[in-house]
Formats: structure tokens, C-alpha cells, sequence
């Protein structure tokens, strides 16, 4: 694989992260008026790595491509697509608790407050 290959590939999978990125935290409810249902968030994570798949095609059209070099391809875009999801979800969770965490914290502080500092 030549360099203009290993940059597809690159290209591509960043593409494809950084739309499902976007479609994670993208405040569909003020464009829609609510979040997307289930169908519509798996259409577009599939719909982001279709496109990291044009762009990876696109670029490797002027180049000699084996056809593992497709399957490593489509690899690298899927594993870089739901790695990006469950990293989103699990840095979502980690804000939850922080947050919730924080919440407490202020509310036992408040408690203590109101029962004289003791």
C-alpha cells in the first residue's frame, strides 16, 4: 500500500468518526423538534460510513487497489465509527455521574447548612 493509500484510508475513517460525532451531539430537536428515534440515528451512522466509504473510493480511484486493501478499508471505517459511538456514550455516562455526583455533593452541603454547620 502507497502513501495516497494509507492517507485514504486515514481520511476516511475521520470522515466517518466525525460525522458520527456530529449526529451524536448535534441538537436534532431544535431543527426537528425532537431527538432522532432509533431508525434515524442507525441510518445515520450507516449513512457516515457510506460516506467515509465514497470518500476512501473516491481518492483510491487513481491507484492500483487489491481487494483487501477494500476490505481493510470498510474495517477501519466500521471499528473507527462504533469506536467513536461507544467512546461518545461512555464519555456521555462519565458526564452523568460527575454531574450527579456534583449534585449531591451540593445538596448534602446545603443539608448541613440548614441543620447549623454541624
Amino acid at each position: 500500500m502507497d502513501t495516497l493509500g494509507i492517507y485514504s484510508l486515514f481520511i476516511s475513517g475521520f470522515v466517518a468518526a466525525l460525522m458520527q460525532a456530529v449526529g451524536h451531539y448535534f441538537k436534532w430537536e431544535i431543527w426537528m423538534g425532537h431527538e432522532l428515534n432509533r431508525l434515524a440515528s442507525y441510518t445515520w451512522g450507516t449513512t457516515a460510513m457510506f460516506v467515509g466509504m465514497v470518500i476512501w473510493a473516491s481518492i483510491s480511484m487513481y491507484r492500483q487497489v487489491q481487494s483487501w486493501e477494500a476490505l481493510l478499508a470498510f474495517g477501519i471505517i466500521a471499528i473507527t465509527s462504533g469506536g467513536t459511538v461507544s467512546g461518545l456514550y461512555g464519555l456521555d455516562a462519565l458526564g452523568e455521574r460527575v454531574h450527579y455526583a456534583r449534585t449531591r455533593d451540593l445538596m448534602d452541603a446545603n443539608a448541613d447548612d440548614d441543620k447549623g454547620g454541624k
